[in-house]
């Protein structure tokens, strides 16, 4: 009698540990399937939009206005940090080009007898005339250094502006998806473009390694035994014990199975997981479209991927107002349907006029 509270007790710590580890896994962003972004709607779908529009359409102006806000907030965001960056990459310009211009200032000394003052070098920042030829190299491969590890930064860390404002975006993409099917949009043509620009700005087959959700990072490595020796050290210290299930009916016992992790297996394995996210993936052809060509006016990659960003928001916006010539158009129908209604009721007058009641009064 005493010991079905204990058993209720274990098998309630079982399931306690188990969600507490599915919580700790579960990933912070979670990117939508190209699936769940090519959505089509039924014609039960359209007749209860279509219904609401009669008779409440304030159910989707409310729609609108929620719409309306978490876009200008998104866009708000972006704008905001862009500019923000802008500022950042056109100083670390004119600081590069003026350590360039320093630099080969100070190799032509040797070479060059008339060599012009160091002051008609048109130096933008005027604080570099100060500095030596030491502190030229110095800040010259500090500076390098620098943009390297920013240009790096998102490629280690997923944790960064540009991937939140992204994901609040896709958010807004996703839960607003029926209203910009129902304006008639090119939601086709837009999906397709937000995927391109979302698999480049973030990487996201980088982003699936680091946060292990690729196939080939959910193997028996030696932290898995570990993690797994632990727990049954945690399970035998609550008493707990690991019984072999058998099958005493058909007299088949449970057998340990070995399987064999092979390298293209889980290559295999990795390219059908990414097909479900990136559009037509191929390995090598992915490796191209996610890399970043930066010009002369952008040394920072995170302007790239802001610009990008800024786009996807801009054709957003584009969108917002095809809603909205939608949903305001709803409130004409009402009155469409009292003229179909009085042109259905003239029809059948016309006719039970022409067929029996001119005959009957001999008209």
């Amino acid at each position: 009698m005493q010991m079905a509270p204990v058993k209720k007790t274990r098998q309630s710590s079982i399931i306690t540990l188990t969600y507490l580890a599915q919580l700790k896994s579960k990933p912070e962003y979670d990117w939508k399937k190209i699936k769940q972004l090519h959505k089509n709607y039924s014609y039960f779908f359209l007749m209860c939009y279509y219904w609401n529009g009669i008779f409440n359409n304030k159910v989707h102006k409310l729609r609108y206005m929620d719409l309306n806000s978490k876009i200008n907030l998104a866009y708000s965001d972006i704008e905001g940090l862009k500019q923000m960056t802008s500022d950042e990459s056109r100083y670390q310009q004119e600081q590069l080009d003026d350590l360039q211009k320093l630099r080969d200032y100070y190799k032509s000394l040797n070479t060059e007898p008339d060599i012009k003052d160091i002051k008609e070098l048109n130096l933008q920042i005027k604080d570099n005339e100060q500095l030596t030829k030491e502190d030229v190299y110095k800040e010259l491969n500090e500076l390098t250094d620098s943009l390297t590890r920013k240009n790096l930064d998102y490629l280690h860390n997923i944790k960064n502006e540009q991937t939140r404002i992204l994901y609040k975006v896709e958010e807004i993409i996703y839960e607003f998806h029926d209203l910009m099917w129902i304006a008639n949009a090119p939601m086709e043509q837009f999906i397709e473009n937000y995927l391109i620009k979302r698999n480049r700005i973030i990487h996201i087959k980088n982003f699936f390694k680091i946060t292990n959700q690729l196939p080939s990072c959910i193997v028996n490595t030696d932290e898995n035994e570990q993690h797994t020796d632990e727990n049954e050290q945690i399970i035998g210290r609550q008493g707990f014990s690991v019984e072999k299930i058998q099958d005493n009916d058909s007299g088949i016992e449970s057998q340990d199975i070995n399987l064999d992790i092979i390298t293209d297996n889980t290559d295999y394995l990795d390219a059908k997981f990414l097909k479900k996210y990136i559009k037509n993936y191929n390995e090598v052809q992915n490796e191209f479209d996610v890399n970043y060509s930066l010009g002369h006016n952008h040394i920072l990659i995170d302007s790239e991927r802001e610009l990008d960003i800024y786009n996807v928001t801009s054709e957003l916006i584009t969108i917002k107002d095809f809603i909205k010539v939608s949903v305001n158009t709803n409130d004409q129908l009402p009155f469409k349907v009292l003229l179909i209604f009085c042109n259905a009721l003239l029809l059948i007058g016309e006719y039970l006029w022409t067929t029996i009641l001119k005959e009957e009064f001999n008209l």
